[in-house]
């Protein structure tokens, strides 16, 4: 459902990790919030990293839904030399999810909101501060 929302229906693991992180609580969906919209410093965003989801990522690709892509710019420093995204089969399943209104309402108005307005760079100045 996360890469359903990304740009070309793309994302690198950081770029998932954040975004599920900042779908999980209200809390983290106000301070992610707040930071694309510039009013929360990257220092004031803690992701935490959900072990779960690398896991759920692989448990995807071995099931034919998500599908891994060279990054055209692989060798650039500090960029992800992948980008993972949603196979045929992963299009369907997300459209299921996306159709059911009853499922993830909350989640999938927040990701509606938010999904495409989110550049590499934002998620890159995420982790910067930190170094």
């Amino acid at each position: 459902m996360i890469l359903n929302q990304c740009r070309q229906k793309r994302a690198t693991i950081e770029q998932l990790h954040v975004m599920n992180w900042s779908v999980r609580s209200r809390k983290a969906q106000d301070l992610f919030l707040g930071y694309v919209q510039g009013r929360k410093a990257p220092n004031e965003v803690v992701v935490r990293y959900d072990p779960s989801l690398t896991r759920a990522i692989d448990f995807a690709m071995g099931e034919g839904i998500v599908v891994r892509c060279e990054s055209l710019d692989s060798n650039s420093k500090g960029r992800s030399p992948y980008r993972l995204t949603l196979s045929d089969k992963g299009q369907v399943l997300a459209n299921e999810l996306v159709a059911d209104e009853g499922l993830f309402a909350i989640e999938k108005a927040f990701l509606q909101n938010i999904g495409q307005k989110i550049t590499q760079g934002q998620i890159a100045d995420l982790f910067k501060w930190r170094r």
